[in-house]
């Protein structure tokens, strides 16, 4: 009797195969026993071996019984023979017995624990027949790392590049998929609390549960802002406050396992503080504003004078340097407040502004320019004009609100080819239109708001004339002769009387030479006599005229400091006044202003300029015009884009004392 004996290798659909052995009798120096498996019947060589079972369990007396669980081809034919090693290094092998392979016999599944997990988090299989079977778990399409594996215990790592929160878990080998659970969700992160109030680049900390343990598997955003994460754990996060945030409360988003939370409160952006903004300056003067919780990029913050945007030049998040900015101030103050996102900071002092001709208004809407076009009635200023707007040629008669520093428009009854020449007699204005075509000469009336038509002037048409009252009567004269095909000089003028309406001839504004043509000259009164100066058509005209009515004499005075044209001129407290202007054969315009003072015959002048004087930053104004309202000068407008909608204020008193005081 053999000491092994087959004596049975049966199969069945599902179940594998069940090997039975006899043991008669344990044979001596054994190291091993098992079966051969194979297609070939003879066994002839071991790569014929489909299988070699080497079982576990000691050879003993009796039926021992054996599973093969999988491995071999379905409904495929095979032998199996007992072997046994001897230590000698010898193999014997008993009786062969064959079988049909019908199929692997199944992987059974208990369990996989826990359900609920994060990515990197160790899962528990539990089963029976797992090892040998060569699988992999799989989360969806992927595949989970494994830790460790034997016949009933698997443990794998959730991956951590899962595409779903509730992926169907497989086991996949030997042919076959196996479903694990279809009910693992990756838990959802939490906020228990965060850092919810700080500034720009601060970093803040959030605390919590199940956030990623890996990079790039956390997201922090701030409202719709990213956030740069610094530092990273399953409870807690470190995130640097993005410069990008747009209001300063905005929700705090955590994404992490495929999930996003919000926090239940919003993160605060600190408000800034305006701690120290310069008492005076002038416009175009580079400041520093000093305070904290800037923005730290500088061109989000705003800072406002007056509300007029700054230009920021540098600084940081505790100081803003900037200049003031170029803006209409007419109470001589501006208000500075920083806006930053949603906040607006007011600071509780005032700037004062140093400049004494101070910019009111740069946006009239009319292109205020030509010297003898405004006028003053009952206190409230008029000009003559344009609109704005370049295509439409019609002129208005604008009336300044002195409180609101605003204008109203007015119409004409007639039509101005050109700007016309006004003056004012006895609560009235009086308007000389010129031209080619025409040599009208109208009154106005404020309180009735009517025009009405006064005796033609009597010489012929004039372009680039003066006008001025004396003594209650209006005087017209010097430019040029405007109705040939050429304009020739006329120095000629004619006196209107208001009461009989009518004109009579004055004495010739005196020709010398050098002191021919003048065109739009300037002209002041001061105690019944007519000053008249500039208009300059060549570089050696300097010659400064007083006209006396009285006499009709002409005297010659002391020089303008500068042959200009362009002028524009005023009178105050018995002294004469002529502003901006351009200097014949000179560098440019001059926005500066010259006092003449009659008692010393002397023209002096002011230390002042008329708008800024920066590089790059010069106001033009060329035949531009002028007003006094009280103890307040006015001069704007000119035929220029820089000067043409400024309107520039000066406080005659002021000027006057600090010029004495110097």
């Amino acid at each position: 009797m053999p000491d092994l004996f087959l004596t049975e290798a049966s199969t069945s659909k599902d179940n594998g195969l069940i090997l039975k052995l006899k043991v008669n009798r344990v044979p001596d120096s054994i190291m091993s026993y098992g079966f051969y498996i194979s297609k070939d019947s003879t066994f002839r060589s071991q790569l014929a071996f489909t299988k070699i079972v080497n079982p576990s369990q000691p050879l003993e007396l009796g039926t021992l019984m054996f599973d093969v669980d999988y491995g071999l081809a379905t409904d495929s034919t095979y032998y199996v023979i007992p072997y046994i090693a001897k230590q000698n290094f010898t193999r014997q092998t008993y009786n062969v017995k064959s079988f049909i392979w019908h199929g692997d016999r199944p992987i059974v599944i208990d369990s996989l624990y826990p359900l609920r997990a994060i990515m990197g988090d160790t899962l528990t299989l539990k089963g029976q027949r797992f090892a040998g079977r060569h699988s992999i778990v799989k989360f969806g399409d992927r595949i989970a790392r494994l830790v460790s594996l034997n016949d009933s215990i698997i443990r794998i790592v959730v991956p951590n590049d899962l595409k779903e929160m509730n992926p169907l878990v497989v086991l996949q080998g030997n042919g076959r998929i196996d479903t694990l659970s279809r009910h693992f969700m990756l838990k959802a992160p939490e906020v228990l609390k965060f850092t919810n109030t700080g500034t720009f680049r601060d970093t803040i900390i959030v605390t919590g549960k199940n956030f990623g343990r890996f990079s790039g598997s956390n997201v922090v955003k701030f409202g719709n802002v990213l956030a740069k994460i610094v530092n990273f754990s399953e409870t807690q996060l470190k995130a640097i406050v993005p410069d990008d945030i747009e209001t300063s409360r905005t929700a705090l988003t955590v994404a992490a396992q495929l999930q996003e939370v919000t926090a239940t409160s919003q993160f605060l952006v600190r408000k800034p503080e305006l701690i120290l903004v310069p008492r005076n300056g002038t416009s175009y003067d580079e400041v520093v504003v000093k305070g904290k919780y800037f923005h730290p990029i500088l061109s989000k913050n705003k800072v406002l004078f007056d509300g007029n945007v700054a230009t920021i030049t540098g600084g940081n998040v505790t100081e803003l340097k900037m200049r003031i900015p170029f803006a209409p101030y007419p109470n001589r103050t501006a208000a500075v407040a920083l806006k930053m996102l949603d906040y607006e900071v007011n600071y509780p002092l005032d700037l004062q502004l140093k400049e004494k001709w101070i910019l009111i208004n740069y946006n009239k809407p009319f292109r205020g320019y030509s010297n003898s076009n405004a006028f003053v009635l009952d206190g409230i200023p008029y000009i003559i004009s344009t609109t704005a707007d370049y295509t439409n040629p019609k002129m208005y008669l604008w009336k300044f609100n002195n409180a609101s520093l605003s204008w109203d428009r007015l119409d004409f009854p007639f039509a101005l080819r050109q700007v016309p020449l006004v003056t004012t007699v006895g609560g009235k204005a009086y308007v000389y239109v010129g031209g080619a075509a025409l040599n009208t000469f109208w009154q106005y009336d404020p309180k009735e708001n009517q025009w009405t038509k006064k005796a033609e002037y009597p010489s012929k048409a004039r372009f680039g004339a003066t006008i001025f009252t004396v003594g209650g009567d209006v005087y017209i004269g010097m430019g040029r002769d405007d109705t040939g095909f050429y304009q020739v000089p006329d120095n000629s003028f004619y006196k209107y009387d208001p009461i009989t309406d009518a004109w009579s001839k004055e004495t010739d504004y005196p020709t010398e030479f050098g002191n021919g043509e003048r065109l739009r000259p300037s002209s002041f009164v001061i105690k019944g006599k007519v000053y008249i100066a500039c208009g300059s058509t060549s570089t050696g005209m300097t010659q400064f005229y007083s006209y006396q009515p009285s006499n009709k004499s002409w005297q010659k005075l002391a020089n303008f400091p500068h042959p200009r044209y362009g002028t524009t001129s005023f009178s105050y407290d018995n002294f004469g006044f002529i502003a901006a202007g351009v200097t014949m054969g000179g560098s440019g315009y001059d926005n500066d202003c010259f006092r003449y003072n009659v008692l010393l015959d002397r023209w002096e002048a002011l230390p002042d300029r008329i708008g800024p004087h920066p590089v790059g930053a010069t106001t033009i104004i060329d035949r531009g015009y002028s007003f006094v309202v009280g103890n307040r000068a006015f001069v704007g407008g000119g035929d220029s884009s820089t000067g043409i909608n400024k309107l520039f204020m000066i406080d005659l008193q002021v000027l006057l004392a600090d010029v004495e005081a110097n």
